[in-house]
């Protein structure tokens, strides 16, 4: 008798078989572990056959289980590919998608979808949704300052070309404006 399966009080040395190593890479899985080549007992064999035996039928119940979900995703993503084709949009592609990929695509598709629900929407309504008044301040003014922030490096580039180093330093020295002491010795 292994130790591994079950203990008895006295060892069997009759009828033993051997252990193949199909049988053994079974019952590995199982927790299980005996060499290929080792004698068991027939006792042992049948306890090790009905322990694979019972994880056959819940296996079979897992992969039922796994199949339905995988159907009901099916489903769902032939739903989804239909509604996306209905808007204009290319359907979901998983094919050859690795599963660190499957974030970002799925975000993006997110944002593809938005806009083009907000663009078929707002043309239903007649109302340009995208170009609000409080929109195109914001851009306006954002734009305005990235330009005049291009012209304030352009005049430091100017003043550091035709000034020493000591100068250039003290332009390029940052002070705040409420200190207790002069850095830059004005």
């Amino acid at each position: 008798m292994h130790r591994s399966i079950k203990k008895t009080q006295k060892a069997n040395k009759k009828s033993l078989r051997n252990v193949s190593l199909s049988f053994s890479k079974q019952l590995c899985e199982k927790n299980i572990f005996i060499k290929p080549g080792q004698k068991i007992c027939p006792s042992c064999r049948n306890l090790c056959e009905e322990k694979t035996k019972i994880t056959e039928n819940e296996s079979d119940n897992e992969l039922m289980i796994e199949l339905d979900s995988f159907e009901s995703r099916n489903v769902s993503l032939s739903q989804t590919n239909a509604a996306l084709d209905d808007l204009g949009l290319t359907p979901i592609k998983l094919h050859n998608l690795p599963s660190h990929s499957k974030g970002l695509y799925c975000k993006r598709k997110v944002e593809k979808v938005t806009k083009e629900v907000k663009k078929k929407i707002s043309k239903a309504l007649g109302y340009d949704i995208e170009i609000s008044e409080d929109e195109k301040e914001d851009e306006r003014n954002f734009i305005e300052k990235a330009e005049d922030f291009d012209r304030l490096v352009g005049l430091l580039k100017e003043k550091l070309m035709s000034v020493g180093r000591s100068q250039k330093v003290q332009i390029l020295t940052l002070e705040p404006e409420k200190s207790c002491y002069r850095i830059s010795g004005d």
